[in-house]
């Protein structure tokens, strides 16, 4: 595995969680002088590296952390109250236990709440959905008629095409990043 320079890494760990496109540009450009500033053998590693991180050959997260982050993820969007709990103060502790990180602990709270709620909206568009396929499939086992029959697999498929019928996982997907973040300074310390 190649081993960033510890100024390009520093650079490249201050543009995390950016949000404004000019600061993301700005940031990009700081980056590539760092970059321009290594040899050439260290920058076909580093290409090589992203590469195959690109095409799935190569894991860009260490699947310990990724591990820890997805089962916080887990406990903290299903788990009961008190395993919540516990892995919230879990976490809450491994994020006072560092200074500098690029979001606040009340960020990371909204980031859980945010991903419960898209949770529980998605379990009821996906209950909703197929409390609408069932009853579907109920009258279209009693159907004789071809072409009420044709009109009711026609209502099955627009349902299953349906956006609607794809819940967003979006926080969800945030507050996975964020744990990862965590976790990654859990796992090395």
């Amino acid at each position: 595995m190649v081993v960033l320079p510890s100024e390009v890494k520093e650079a490249v760990l201050q543009g995390v969680g950016m949000g404004s496109h000019i600061a993301i540009k700005r940031h990009e450009g700081l980056v590539a002088r760092r970059l321009r500033g290594l040899t050439e053998g260290e920058v076909a590693a580093i290409a090589g590296q992203v590469a195959e991180i690109g095409n799935g050959t190569a894991g860009a997260i260490d699947p310990r952390v990724e591990a820890l982050a997805s089962s916080w993820r887990e406990i903290l969007l299903k788990g009961d109250d008190d395993a919540r709990g516990a892995t919230q103060s879990e976490v809450f502790g491994a994020l006072t236990a560092r200074d500098g990180w690029k979001f606040t602990r009340q960020e990371l709270a909204q980031a859980v709440d945010a991903a419960r709620k898209e949770s529980i909206d998605r379990a009821d568009k996906i209950r909703a959905l197929n409390d609408a396929i069932n009853a579907e499939m109920e009258t279209l086992a009693r159907i004789d008629d071809a072409e009420a029959l044709a009109e009711t697999r026609a209502f099955i498929a627009n349902k299953l095409k349906s956006s609607s019928a794809k819940p967003s996982v979006k926080a969800s997907r945030k507050l996975l990043k964020l744990l990862r973040v965590i976790a990654a300074v859990v796992v090395v310390d």
